[in-house]
């Protein structure tokens, strides 16, 4: 295929023109690029008036600043029901349309069953005093389930604590890019915005936490791991008897002090 200079390119492909209007440099017919179909994986196909002005695109595309600009102008994201596109990325050769992620309300039920189907070692919550989801497009990426704190010694009317977050790991990652400090930020502003003092939450020793630092959580402490079950109460462990971390945000700001 013979490239086009950068000047005829530009005469194909023109983002701030209508595209019913151009004549198509390679075949003469009107310019027709358009979204053919969207998968529920987040590939794509388009559809172009020939099969030069298809591969011209197809080059293109191999530069994400050219093949992001081309999508949203297509306005993919409102065909997945979201508002904007964050990106096309490259996930092992296949092109995903990536969508800036949303965060809205979920049923307790429908929270309750993905934390059952995707979170790697603690089962789903009892019950929750809130929660939400984060959607990519059409596709629920993860949850967030907001209750009391568990141990007892705790604050349990002005504190509340992130007992699960889960995300779906079998979706590409870049779908799930910052999934999860986008609902830890979530947790913290609704908590604020109940009126709570502050939000903690605990990982495994072995976690990075890197998400709760990318949304200004701080770890407190590690906590010693201990059992539930005694002689006199016989329980059944359900998460892994190892040190945690507890990571802790304030949620309003300290008073100034007052000179005297």
């Amino acid at each position: 295929m013979n490239m086009l200079s950068k000047a005829d390119r530009q005469l194909a492909i023109d983002f701030d023109r209508d595209y019913t209007i151009p004549t198509c440099v390679h075949c003469g017919e009107p310019q027709v690029v358009e979204l053919a179909e969207i998968w529920s994986d987040h590939s794509f196909m388009i559809s172009t008036c020939c099969h030069l002005l298809y591969e011209e695109l197809v080059y293109e595309m191999q530069d994400p600043e050219f093949r992001t600009a081309l999508l949203r102008n297509l306005q993919a994201a409102e065909y997945m029901g979201a508002e904007r596109l964050r990106r096309v990325a490259d996930q092992d050769g296949q092109l995903l349309l990536d969508c800036e992620l949303e965060v809205a309300p979920i049923a307790f039920s429908r929270m309750k069953a993905f934390v059952q189907r995707h979170h790697d070692h603690c089962p789903p919550p009892v019950c929750w005093r809130f929660g939400a989801g984060v959607w990519n497009g059409h596709t629920l990426v993860g949850v967030v389930s907001v209750g009391r704190p568990v141990a007892r010694m705790l604050p349990q009317a002005s504190w509340v604590e992130v007992n699960r977050l889960c995300v779906d790991r079998n979706l590409p990652e870049t779908l799930r890019y910052k999934a999860c400090s986008t609902l830890y930020n979530w947790a913290a502003s609704e908590a604020a915005r109940r009126g709570f003092d502050r939000i903690i939450t605990y990982t495994l020793s072995t976690e990075s936490g890197m998400s709760l630092r990318y949304a200004r959580w701080k770890p407190e402490h590690v906590t010693r791991p201990k059992s539930w079950n005694s002689r006199s109460r016989q329980r059944t462990d359900k998460t892994p008897l190892v040190p945690k971390i507890r990571w802790g945000r304030d949620l309003k700001p300290a008073r100034p002090m007052t000179s005297i």
